[in-house]
């Protein structure tokens, strides 16, 4: 592969010897391309608010674009936020919990690719994370992109020697390339993995081609798997249009994750502009030093930029090749980012709207204005709403629902929709440690149980937040003690769903 660009890549011609039957195509159908960008908030986001102007090219395709505007994940890091977009259930439901977890056995087959068998289905990402559960789902995609396909460093060790552990190995890789140590003439490593540490080194000279366009160092995971979307956008455009039709592609790329690494016209741009975010209380799950708040944000904007305008090069071609004329477009995340209140990343216990509202546009083919939605939605909602557009059902184990506008008359403004984070728990056994929030109206509830006895003692046991989001919207004010009637029946409500989620699993 040519550093710096696909010209020696092309898409491989699908193998489809392995279905059982075909079914007919109708290239009279409507296309459907899903973009996700990894860790992109809501609440960092020109377009819904924000006071620094990171995404221009978004809030300029917001104008021909249905936007949703409290649009929240299934949870608060990449494994469950992922497998509630891609099957359509919360969390409890696909059991997706910890990192590099999967969804239980009866959701392999259902998801967004198995109810699309009609389709060309292509799946890709970045985010190993992600991976874990496209593999998982591979028996109903038709052509996965391996993530080491749109890397600079043209090999991927892990693939090509654990491809039937790759989870674990992967781990393993990251200690290697974390570690300092030179392993180059250790005679106690395992041959096996000296071309992991030939590769830590050979990876130094691509990073020196790209120190100018990227000073702070290059896209990447661990310091492996370096990376540009530059690449996977000239990669999308050149092959999209050679996609048997009518198709579903999923494209769930990095950025803007850590490490925030942007592009050299980027850099610095927010640096001095006066802005402050709103000065917020440290957290009893804050662990970091909130003056570096300001700086982490900072450089996180700023890789936003990056994306912004990598996105609207990408629209700009859909549109100049006729792509978007028969092709919906949805443009998400998986999750948010905190950088405040001693938090900073996503893999964190609070559900504070920084890491779980995120971003939600629709594009129609040939839609020309724009439509805001208000209304609370989720991303279990996603699939129900192209099942719907395509002329397809709704299967009964969906928690989602069909969004606005495209559901008519049937609107339910006052529903309840669930986020959960229980990264430490057995998929096959009751949740005991978890973070549980339920959104409802303006209000938004969160309990915390399982954790360390003197935290929720400070609020008693299990520790509840309840915030008006109206009124509110930086989560200031804890008024469980205030709305004391509203406290109770959405905790009830809510402890009514963790109960019977649970039920299967005692």
């Amino acid at each position: 592969m040519k550093l710096g660009g696909l010209s020696s890549l092309s898409l491989s011609q699908p193998n489809f010897s392995w279905l059982p039957t075909m079914i007919d195509r109708d290239i009279n159908k409507q296309n459907i391309l899903i973009i996700v960008f990894d860790t992109l908030s809501a609440e960092n986001i020109s377009l819904y608010g924000y006071a620094r102007e990171t995404m221009p090219n978004l809030s300029r395709i917001a104008d021909r674009a249905t936007v949703y505007h409290q649009h929240y994940a299934g949870g608060p890091f990449t494994t469950p936020g992922t497998a509630s977009l891609l099957t359509g259930t919360y969390p409890w439901t696909h059991r997706a919990f910890g990192i590099q977890g999967k969804v239980i056995d009866k959701f392999i087959d259902k998801n967004i690719f198995s109810l699309f068998s009609d389709y060309y289905r292509f799946a890709y990402s970045h985010n190993p994370v992600a991976n874990t559960l496209l593999r998982q789902f591979s028996g109903s995609i038709e052509e996965y992109l391996k993530m080491e396909n749109l890397f600079l460093n043209e090999k991927n060790y892990v693939s090509q020697f654990f491809e039937n552990d790759f989870d674990t190995a992967w781990f393993a890789q990251r200690q290697i390339f974390n570690n300092t140590t030179n392993y180059g003439n250790s005679l106690f490593l395992p041959e096996l993995l000296k071309p992991l540490i030939e590769r830590k080194y050979s990876l130094e000279q691509i990073k020196q081609k790209y120190e100018e366009k990227f000073p702070r160092g290059i896209p990447n995971m661990d310091n492996d798997n370096l990376f540009v979307i530059e690449d996977a956008v000239d990669w999308m455009s050149h092959n999209l249009v050679k996609f048997m039709q009518p198709y579903l592609a999923y494209f769930h790329f990095y950025p803007p994750h850590a490490p925030y690494n942007t592009r050299i016209e980027f850099v610095d741009k927010f640096m001095g502009d006066g802005w402050e975010p709103v000065s917020k209380p440290k957290h009893f799950f804050g662990r970091f030093n909130p003056e570096t708040h300001s700086h982490t944000r900072r450089i996180y904007d700023e890789f936003i930029l990056y994306v912004d305008a990598e996105f609207g090069r990408l629209f700009k071609t859909l549109e100049s090749r006729g792509i978007l004329e028969n092709t919906w477009v949805i443009f998400t995340s998986d999750h948010g980012e905190l950088n405040e209140r001693g938090i900073q990343g996503h893999v964190r216990e609070p559900l504070f709207q920084g890491v779980v509202r995120i971003p939600l546009l629709i594009i129609e083919p040939g839609q020309t204005k724009r439509k805001d939605v208000y209304t609370n939605t989720s991303c279990v909602d996603l699939i129900p709403t192209l099942l719907h557009i395509t002329g397809k059902t709704k299967p009964d184990w969906m928690e989602g629902e069909i969004l606005p506008p495209y559901r008519g008359e049937n609107i339910n403004d006052d529903r309840s929709i669930y986020i959960l984070q229980a990264r430490s728990n057995r998929k096959t056994k009751p949740l005991t440690v978890a973070t549980a929030t339920m959104i409802k109206g303006d209000y938004k509830i969160s309990k915390y149980f399982g954790y360390n006895k003197l935290i929720e003692k400070r609020n008693g046991n299990p520790l509840v937040e309840l915030f008006d989001k109206q009124n509110d919207p930086e989560e200031i004010n804890n008024l469980v003690n205030q709305e004391k009637d509203i406290a109770r029946e959405m905790l009830n409500n809510l402890e009514e769903k963790l109960a019977e989620s649970d039920e299967p699993y005692h």
